[in-house]
C-alpha cells in the first residue's frame, strides 16, 4: 500500500555512516479475516523495515503513535510506493493531530527524559530522537501540521545532539522549555481521533482491494 524512506534520511538527519530506514502500510485479502487464525498485523526484517497491516496501522495511528503519525507527513519524494489508499490517508493527515496524538506524544518524550543519565540505553542518538520529536509535538500544536524533515536553527541542534556535541542534561532543559510553553488549554482544543474516518478509509480500501 505503501513503502517509504523513514528515519535520518527523512528527517535530514544522516550522517556518512546512517543506515536506511523502511516503513510499509500493507493490505492483507479479506480471505485472512475469515478464518479462525489471527492474520499477522506486524512485518519486521533485518533490512531495517516495518511494516503494518493497514488496520492495525489505522489502530495505531488513532493512538497517536509518533513513528507512524509522521508517516503521512513524510514527503513524497522519499515515497517508494504509494496507492490511492495511502493518498487518501495523506489528504486529511491534520485530522491525525489529536488529544491521543499529543498525549502519545507527551507520554513518550516524558519517559524518554526519565532515563537520561540513569540508562546506558539513552545514546546521544536516542536523546536527538527526543528533541526531535519535541520540536515535531510543538510544531504540530502550533502550526496544524508535523514537519518530520528537519531544516535551519532545528536540524542543526538536533545534530548537535546526535553527534554528542551537547549532553544529555541539556537537552532535558531544551525539552522542558518546550513542554512549558504547550498549555493545558491548548491540549484540550484538539479534537478526539476521528474514528469514524479512519473505519470509512478502512471499509474502501477492503471494498476495492480486499480481493
Amino acid at each position: 500500500m505503501v513503502r517509504l524512506v523513514s528515519g535520518s534520511y527523512a528527517y535530514g538527519t544522516d550522517a556518512d555512516d546512517s543506515d536506511c530506514d523502511y516503513r510499509m502500510v500493507f493490505q492483507l485479502p479479506n480471505s485472512e479475516f475469515l478464518s479462525l487464525g489471527t492474520p499477522n498485523s506486524t512485518h519486521t526484517d533485518p533490512l531495517d523495515q516495518v511494516g503494518h497491516e493497514l488496520a492495525h496501522y489505522l489502530r495505531l495511528l488513532l493512538k497517536g503513535n509518533p513513528n507512524l503519525v509522521e508517516m503521512p507527513f513524510i514527503r513524497p519524494e522519499w515515497w517508494i510506493e504509494s496507492s490511492d489508499t495511502w493518498e487518501a490517508i495523506v489528504d486529511v493527515r491534520e485530522r491525525w493531530i489529536t488529544r491521543a496524538m499529543a498525549s502519545a506524544y507527551r507520554g513518550w518524550i516524558f519517559g524518554e527524559l526519565a532515563k537520561i543519565g540513569h540508562s546506558p540505553t539513552m545514546t546521544p542518538k536516542r536523546i536527538s530522537h527526543c528533541v526531535r520529536l519535541a520540536y515535531e509535538l510543538r510544531g504540530a500544536l502550533n502550526d496544524g501540521i508535523i514537519q518530520p524533515h528537519l531544516t535551519g536553527w532545528q536540524q542543526h541542534k538536533v545534530m548537535d545532539f546526535k553527534e554528542d556535541r551537547l549532553d544529555g542534561s541539556t537537552a532535558i532543559l531544551e525539552v522542558e522549555a518546550i513542554m512549558e510553553e504547550i498549555s493545558d488549554a491548548t491540549l484540550q482544543a484538539l479534537p478526539e481521533p476521528p474514528t469514524e474516518l479512519a473505519s470509512a478509509i478502512l471499509k474502501e480500501a477492503r471494498r476495492t482491494h480486499g480481493g
